[in-house]
């Protein structure tokens, strides 16, 4: 429930400052609930079938409308980060260039992320960046390519689901401490 008051008095100071008329930032404040209420599930949909169709471009785009969620509430930002990464990553691995492309993507993140350590007490993300990689540069073939990007596709539409799951959730205690119907 903290997270939930948290958010509900973030919105509601700052709709309160941008309106000046007494009474009138209630009714305002009120509205962007019920439309978050009512309007966020719509989007959950919306990237679910996004991945479905296998467009991750427009999956990785949209799911820029949640970002602002990921400050008040650690799962939803741990999934967020996660469906960012994965799918900026399908993007390009479906971008033209095939196994080459591939390769280039590879090199990209060992020169990015450095080479491979194990670390004490390693993040769940970070070991989940690491096992991609690996992944990758185990890839030597068109077919490889194609079972390693559906795979992750499949991995995107979990994290999804986890998200979902996690934002029904944080969704109920916004309307229960609001009392919306």
């Amino acid at each position: 429930m903290e997270e939930a008051v948290s958010f509900i008095n973030y919105f509601r100071s700052s709709l309160d400052k941008e309106i000046q008329e007494p009474g009138f930032g209630e009714n305002i404040s009120k509205d962007f609930f019920c439309d978050f209420i009512q309007f966020t599930p719509s989007i959950l949909r919306e990237l679910s079938i996004y991945i479905d169709d296998k467009r991750i471009g427009l999956f990785y785009n949209r799911l820029n409308d949640l970002k602002y969620l990921c400050v008040f509430n650690e799962n939803l930002n741990l999934f967020w980060f996660s469906m960012r990464a994965l799918s900026g990553t399908l993007f390009r691995l479906n971008s033209p260039g095939g196994l080459e492309n591939a390769k280039k993507l590879h090199c990209y993140y060992l020169e990015k992320y450095g080479d491979r350590k194990v670390l004490r007490d390693e993040n769940w993300f970070e070991n989940r960046r690491w096992i991609f990689i690996d992944s990758l540069e185990k890839v030597t073939t068109e077919e490889e390519l194609s079972t390693l990007i559906e795979n992750n596709r499949i991995v995107l539409k979990c994290f999804l689901e986890n998200y979902q799951f996690h934002l029904g959730r944080f969704i109920e205690e916004v309307r229960t401490t609001l009392s919306i119907r």
